[in-house]
């Protein structure tokens, strides 16, 4: 009798590889401070960008935006909570107000590649500029005995999503090619959390990514303070550390046998992003030119909104806040 063909190995779902990536670029881009602009500080949290753009557009696109990163403590609340407040999406609105609209977009994404995918509109508060729509996958990992959290999310590829729901009248598309927060438990209580965001809103012309990142940081810190003042509230329920609410399929990986084999992907398409999501070998961050693509929010942070909310305003001097300096041991 002969043997049965041997099935297709599975690929690395985008639950397993969003995270990954994420990690890879807080860990090893991040720490990097010699590719990083000097970070901006407000109210204990401090962000910052990459000295490279790097590519990040939609499909057919070629537009570049500096990776931004970031970090902040969030008291009175355990990572659960911060994780919690990030993964649910239905509520994102009452607390969130850059964002004017949230939706799942439905399918069979959760089955197939562990992950969520959403649809988000941003306002962006000035006349005749009109909303940017970003539709992303968005995974998630969760260690109840380390107290570790990922929140991750991607742009990328998302031409499934676009089919499945089609674009809101009178936006324009946005990107975030990957977007991640890392939440880990704080020395003496609380949570702390690193993130990294790589968006592309396309602003109005004559304003480059860079100059509206540094008028509009302190937006980012404002979002920040909004999520730690929701994180609170979610503490405040008194949930079990192992509670969160998202369904089983975006915490867990399925068996060998369950999971897609490399050929099912619904991710073919090619977008701008800068690495390959499946194999391939991810540059230094120190060499954007040779950064090329194939898949990869914010809940999009408030960049995309703080971002254009500054474009008709006068570009004033802002006031770059440095790390104090630590006392002498």
């Amino acid at each position: 009798t002969a043997a049965a063909p041997a099935r297709a190995a599975p690929r690395p779902r985008l639950r397993e590889v969003l995270p990954r990536e994420a990690h890879e670029r807080l860990t090893t881009w991040y720490e990097d401070k010699n590719a990083m602009d000097p970070p901006f500080w407000r109210d204990g949290a401090q962000v910052q960008m990459s000295k490279a753009e790097c590519p990040c557009d939609g499909q057919g696109g070629s537009g570049k935006v500096p990776l931004t990163f970031g970090e902040f403590d969030v008291e009175a609340a355990r990572p659960v909570d911060v994780f919690n407040v990030l993964a649910d999406w239905q509520k994102q609105t009452a607390w969130d107000p850059t964002v004017s609209q949230v939706q799942e977009v439905l399918g069979d994404w959760g089955r197939r590649e562990g992950v969520r995918g959403l649809e988000m509109v941003y306002p962006t508060g000035i006349f005749l500029v009109p909303p940017r729509e970003v539709f992303e996958w968005a995974a998630f990992n969760a260690s109840f005995e380390r107290q570790e959290f990922w929140v991750v999310y991607s742009t990328l590829n998302n031409g499934p999503l676009q089919k499945a729901l089609g674009a809101a009248d009178g936006t324009v598309p946005a990107q975030n090619c990957l977007g991640g927060y890392w939440i880990r438990p704080r020395p003496g209580g609380g949570a702390h959390v690193v993130f990294t965001q790589h968006v592309n809103p396309h602003p109005p012309l004559m304003l480059s990514a860079k100059l509206v990142f540094t008028v509009s940081w302190g937006k980012q810190i404002d979002y920040i303070n909004l999520l730690r003042h929701r994180a609170q509230k979610q503490s405040s329920l008194g949930w079990a550390e192992n509670r969160t609410m998202l369904p089983e399929e975006l915490l867990r990986e399925p068996p060998a046998a369950e999971r897609p084999a490399a050929s099912s992907s619904v991710f073919e398409e090619t977008d701008v992003g800068f690495f390959r999501l499946f194999g391939d070998a991810r540059p230094s961050i120190a060499s954007p030119s040779r950064w090329s693509s194939v898949a990869a929010r914010a809940a999009t942070a408030s960049l995309c909104a703080a971002v254009l909310a500054t474009a008709a305003a006068s570009v004033a001097a802002v006031c770059r806040r440095r790390r104090p300096a630590r006392a002498a041991a």
